[in-house]
C-alpha cells in the first residue's frame, strides 16, 4: 500500500507542476526554463524569489554552463519579477539551438503560503485518485483552482 501512496504522491507532482509550468521540490528550489535569450530578460514566473539563490544556466551542446553573475540582475519590483542584463553584460553566444536550453533556478521564500498550497494540492490529489481508481476523471475544483491561483503570469 505504501508504494501505491508514494506513487499517487509522485503523480500528483507531476500533474501539479505541469499546471503551474515549473518545476519545484520540496526545499523551494524552483528551475524555470526558457527556449533561449531571445529578450534583454527573462521573466521568473513566480512571485517570491530568494534573490540570492538565483543561477541562470545555458546549455551549450555538451553540458550546462553557469553564466557569471556580474552579467545580470533581478528585478523583483516589477510584475512579473525578471533577470535582465546589466548595461556592461552579455548573455553568451555559444547557446544550444534546442529548446528548453536556457534555465534558471532559484529558491522562493518559503514564509509564504506557498508550499503549504502545494502541499495541499498534492494531497487533494492522492485523495482523489485513491478514491476514484476507476471512477471519475473529473479534476476537483479546489486542485485547479490552486494550479490557477499560483500558475505563470501571464504576459
Amino acid at each position: 500500500m505504501d508504494d501505491v501512496i508514494t506513487d499517487l504522491i509522485n503523480a500528483g507532482v507531476q500533474f501539479i507542476e505541469s499546471g503551474l509550468d515549473y518545476s519545484i521540490d520540496t526545499s523551494g528550489l524552483i528551475t524555470q526554463y526558457y527556449d533561449g535569450f531571445e529578450e534583454t530578460y527573462l521573466p521568473i514566473w513566480h512571485r517570491h524569489i530568494v534573490e540570492t539563490d538565483l543561477v541562470v544556466e545555458y546549455y551549450n551542446d555538451t553540458t550546462w554552463v553557469t553564466v557569471t553573475a556580474s552579467n545580470y540582475r533581478i528585478d523583483t519590483t516589477s510584475t512579473p519579477p525578471r533577470v535582465f542584463l546589466k548595461s556592461s553584460g552579455e548573455w553568451p553566444s555559444d547557446i544550444s539551438d534546442d529548446v528548453n536550453s536556457v534555465r534558471v533556478k532559484f529558491k522562493m521564500d518559503t514564509t509564504h503560503s506557498f508550499l503549504d498550497d502545494i502541499k495541499a494540492a498534492v494531497m487533494t490529489y492522492v485523495a482523489w485518485k485513491f478514491e476514484n481508481a476507476e471512477g471519475s476523471t473529473e479534476v476537483p475544483a479546489g486542485l485547479i483552482a490552486t494550479i490557477n491561483r499560483h500558475r505563470m503570469y501571464s504576459a
